[in-house]
């Protein structure tokens, strides 16, 4: 297996210097933010030193994805109302993130043998929302499935649940 990373996994504090909008190697629209790690991120107070060398977030835009790349863009200030806003060469007013210090966030992944770097905008990110289930539906669902409520495996009690949630991968002997 091939390694080609440099920075190791973590939440790292960058300047943008450049930014475009653009198309992916698939052909999906997409944005690209280019910066310069500063520091990775060791306490909330504490940076340790890197070196600066140039590397690039893609955001590609599809009917999946555009409400993850929106809420990230909106992580480090984008509130435009078009598209052209992120765009430097679309002739108008856009937003110009170059000198912003901004989070991001290092992983490592592995495509056919090789690891790489994917880099992409730091957020704190939320548990799922869930639609609150009004309590008749809650009444539907155990007259239609009360049956099976009922013929359930027995529950294991919660101190041996508590003793399996201990077990850590490191502790397994194989």
């Amino acid at each position: 297996m091939e390694n080609k990373t440099h920075f190791q996994p973590g939440i790292y504090q960058a300047e943008v210097i450049d930014q475009q909008l653009g198309k992916s190697s698939g052909g999906h629209p997409q944005f690209v933010l280019t910066f310069l790690p500063k520091g990775k991120v060791a306490t909330e107070t504490e940076l340790q030193s890197v070196e600066p060398w140039e590397r690039t977030a893609y955001m590609v835009l599809t009917a999946k994805t555009v409400k993850y790349v929106l809420a990230d863009l909106a992580e480090i200030g984008f509130d435009g109302d078009s598209f052209a806003k992120l765009d430097p060469l679309s002739g108008g007013d856009y937003h110009n993130f170059a000198g912003q210090v901004i989070a991001v966030d290092c992983e490592h992944s592995t495509y056919e043998g090789v690891t790489r770097e994917r880099w992409s905008i730091h957020r704190e990110r939320g548990g799922v929302e869930i639609e609150q289930l009004p309590p008749g539906d809650i009444r539907r669902l155990d007259r239609k499935f009360g049956k099976a409520l009922k013929e359930r495996p027995q529950a294991k009690p919660r101190e041996a649940v508590a003793v399996a949630a201990e077990v850590q991968p490191s502790n397994i002997p194989f």
